[in-house]
């Protein structure tokens, strides 16, 4: 089926929250079986190492966090108090042990969740990220066996059902004082693309083939709509639907997970095939539209 970029189809909300918890806890599985060697390694980001990325990540769900307790007041919290301290603040703990990089993303998430509708204990989270930074000696694991799943955000999901069917918020929030207003509706969203898309930047073996497919197709039609007003091309997903951005052009096929993970900037099109052996159409940083 053939269509034209418009408006982004985006799931319910509670979908997107119930998706985001089962997102943190695969997460949180690959960060419980990192060594301390692989936090200071690169990840598939410039210029940030994998410390950086897990940084980044319990720094803003500590900012949406943040956001949501104070949205409706006078004068709401913004994600970050500026760029400047943002990038400062991601340095420093990612100069951290792993162990407490890892215990910063796991509390962070169970903040965010508990205004989402609910979430594991600070306790409960802590404890899924028990191991981070040992090696599989200490671990008690041996080579080539298979560590537990972490399933502790999904549980806390499961069990508020009806809390997270009827979440809602009004009102608009800053990324950093000054900026546009954003939605903050849109924050479980925006919470659900970093989780997913960062999961896959730690280069751990977690990739965009690994993204279930709810959040590839919700991504792909995201990046697909952005990238709308900066270039022309046709993309052809491989399960038979088009799209047609800017006004069509080269025709680029591919899966919904390896074409949203190059529309957002990543990779250098693994997986995608242009028509005509012609090259991929050159993109700029990806951006919300």
């Amino acid at each position: 089926m053939a269509m034209t970029v418009l408006s982004p189809p985006i799931p319910p909300t509670a979908t997107a929250i119930t998706a985001l918890a089962a997102a943190t806890d695969r997460l949180l599985a690959t960060i419980d079986a990192m060594p301390a060697g692989a936090f200071t390694e690169p990840s598939v980001l410039p210029g940030w190492s994998r410390a950086h990325v897990l940084a980044h990540l319990a720094l803003n769900a500590k900012g949406l966090a943040g956001v949501l307790t104070t949205i409706g007041q006078p004068d709401p919290l913004p994600m970050y108090a500026s760029n400047e301290r943002r990038d400062g603040d991601i340095d420093r703990l990612a100069a951290q042990p792993p162990a407490r990089i890892a215990d910063r993303v796991a509390v962070g998430a169970s903040m965010l969740a508990a205004h989402l509708g609910a979430g594991p204990t600070p306790e409960d989270a802590l404890d899924a990220v028990g191991h981070a930074g040992l090696g599989s000696a200490e671990r008690g694991i041996e080579t080539g066996g298979t560590d537990l799943v972490i399933d502790v955000f999904t549980r806390a999901a499961a069990d508020a059902s009806n809390a997270i069917a009827n979440w809602s918020v009004d009102g608009v929030f800053q990324r950093i004082p000054g900026a546009p207003a954003m939605d903050a509706a849109q924050i479980p969203y925006m919470r659900w693309r970093e989780v997913e898309i960062h999961h896959a930047d730690l280069g751990l073996g977690y990739r965009p083939a690994n993204w279930p497919s709810e959040f590839a197709d919700y991504l792909f039609d995201t990046a697909a709509y952005d990238r709308d007003p900066e270039t022309g091309m046709t993309l052809s997903v491989s399960d038979g639907r088009t799209m047609t951005v800017g006004g069509g052009g080269p025709v680029v096929r591919g899966s919904a997970a390896d074409l949203a993970w190059w529309l957002v900037g990543r990779g250098t099109g693994e997986g995608l095939i242009v028509d005509g052996g012609e090259p991929l159409p050159p993109l700029s940083p990806w951006r919300r539209r």
